[in-house]
């Protein structure tokens, strides 16, 4: 979701780019660029995929004390697969076009913010079990490198994936509104 907000990437396949290469992190190598840089000794890495609340497993890894107020609202927010449609459909064909280009991930993250309640988008199972294993070996020397087991920190469990990949229609009224919308509230003039 993030290369189609950020990056403004326009193919439907979310997981594969055109030649066929396996989008995603690679993990490993970012932690060894920070473990080069910091030492391994003083890097401290949390799974919060597996987490309740992030901020407060954070404040205990890092060891702060005292009473912390923290406002408990989700603000990074991942857009419905409706939403996720018409980003897409806004990368493909306005993010270019004048007035849309002066702030086009601003307006991505307006769309974001507005469409975000509904059904998730979640590829077809098979996709899924495809991307998985196009990572799994280095996920497992991950794995091996933060905890010196072959392990890795991905959740194995496909089953909730549907058989068949998501179709999302989008009007295109509607489509051209929630952009209209997103635009004025990025302050364009549109």
């Amino acid at each position: 979701m993030t290369r189609i907000q950020n990056a403004g990437i326009t193919e439907r396949d979310l997981f594969f780019n055109k030649n066929g290469v396996a989008r995603g992190p690679h993990y490993l190598s970012h932690i060894q660029k920070w473990s080069e840089l910091l030492g391994r000794d003083r890097l401290q890495v949390l799974n919060f995929d597996k987490s309740d609340d992030v901020v407060q497993d954070f404040i205990a890894a890092v060891e702060l004390e005292g009473p912390f107020d923290y406002e408990d609202e989700q603000r990074n927010v991942a857009p419905s697969a409706y939403g996720l449609e018409v980003m897409l459909r806004f990368n493909e064909r306005m993010a270019d076009l004048e007035p849309y280009c002066q702030k086009p991930v601003a307006i991505r993250r307006q769309i974001r913010q507005m469409l975000h309640e509904g059904e998730k988008y979640k590829p077809a199972r098979q996709r899924a079990i495809q991307h998985y294993e196009a990572f799994r070996e280095e996920n497992e020397r991950l794995g091996e490198a933060l905890l010196g087991v072959k392990q890795d920190f991905f959740d194995h469990d496909f089953s909730e994936y549907p058989e068949e990949e998501m179709t999302v229609e989008v009007d295109d009224s509607d489509f051209q509104a929630y952009i209209r919308k997103a635009a004025q509230n990025c302050g364009l003039a549109v």
